[in-house]
């Protein structure tokens, strides 16, 4: 008995030649269109995550301008301060100065070693923040010594400029903040530290507000996994990122993180809420930080797809006009 696939071939010689060269023909066209593509989706894919990487890099310098408007007043303010150290009176015109010109900076102060001053015995700092329309003074930050506080340690220790990383209560009127320190130098002796305070919600409104595409955001972490620039200001906290991996539990979303924890510069592609994405990351040039893009894969691998679909209508008609040539050309001779 014939198996009863073959009572589904045409019964027709020239029939049965045609339907012999269209499989050949669409053997073929499998082939040869399945390595264009393999080829053609890896340049793609290499100019996709280039494109990504040029996006990261047109934020970075975005977040660098950013932070360096705001050194450029503290450094002006800070001459200004270290000339006048022995007037306290002055410094505190001075500070007021600088809140009132700079609306972005919410706080700063002028904290300085214990005794420094004969008048002032014990710990003495000058600190005024903007509450409203208001300026107020304080001689404490966050209800503890600031003799032991990062923006003040850290930046008398190295006797150098120093971005101070968020921390929990560190917050001015409720908002996240992070501390520019400059040291102040009396002779060749640290005597104290000048210090500008910045918003994370106020920084992080600017650069969303300037990034590339509405279909990406970016983000700054500290090395330490806390977000200091996010679209979602929920994150704005310490150890943030560590709570977004959690979210995401698999060792791929781990292993990227920690690479940019740890300084790296590289790209990857991460399925976030159903959406697969490219992700490029790198260190934040001139600053203890890191920076990452997160780009939707359609944003850049959308012109590959249509690619796709165009050149499989265009395979599917070769074929039907090869099978109707076939078909009329081989029953003619035949005949």
């Amino acid at each position: 008995m014939k198996p009863k696939v073959l009572h589904l071939l045409p019964s027709s010689l020239s029939a049965r030649l045609s339907l012999w060269v269209i499989l050949f023909v669409a053997i073929l066209f499998l082939a040869t269109f399945s390595l264009m593509f393999y080829y053609a989706r890896q340049a793609v894919r290499a100019e996709a995550e280039g494109e990504a990487e040029d996006l990261l890099q047109k934020m970075e310098i975005t977040v660098q301008n950013t932070i360096h408007e705001k050194e450029v007043v503290a450094r002006q303010t800070h001459w200004n301060v270290q000339q006048n150290l022995h007037n306290p009176a002055k410094l505190e015109e001075y500070l007021q100065e600088i809140l009132r010109n700079a609306p972005e900076i919410v706080g700063v102060a002028a904290a300085f070693e214990p005794d420094y001053y004969s008048g002032k015995p014990g710990e003495y700092m000058i600190y005024y923040y903007r509450k409203g329309a208001k300026l107020i003074r304080s001689e404490q930050f966050a209800n503890e010594s600031y003799m032991h506080q990062p923006w003040y340690e850290e930046t008398k220790n190295r006797n150098a400029e120093y971005w101070s990383d968020p921390v929990e209560n560190y917050k001015t009127n409720g908002e996240p903040i992070i501390s520019f320190g400059l040291p102040l130098n009396d002779g060749n002796k640290t005597v104290g530290v000048f210090a500008i305070d910045i918003s994370l919600y106020w920084l992080s409104n600017v650069i969303e507000g300037k990034r590339p595409s509405q279909n990406m955001y970016g983000g700054v972490a500290t090395r330490k996994g806390t977000f200091i620039v996010h679209p979602d200001t929920a994150m704005l906290k310490p150890g943030s990122m560590f709570k977004l991996m959690e979210q995401f539990p698999g060792d791929k979303y781990s292993f990227i993180a920690y690479k940019m924890l740890g300084g790296e510069t590289g790209s990857a592609s991460l399925d976030f809420y159903g959406t697969r994405n490219f992700i490029a990351y790198k260190p934040l040039e001139g600053t203890p930080w890191v920076i990452g893009l997160v780009c939707p894969e359609e944003e850049v691998m959308g012109p590959y797809n249509q690619l796709i679909s165009l050149m499989l209508l265009i395979v599917m008609l070769a074929i039907m006009a090869i099978s109707a040539f076939c078909y009329f050309f081989i029953h003619r001779e035949l005949r």
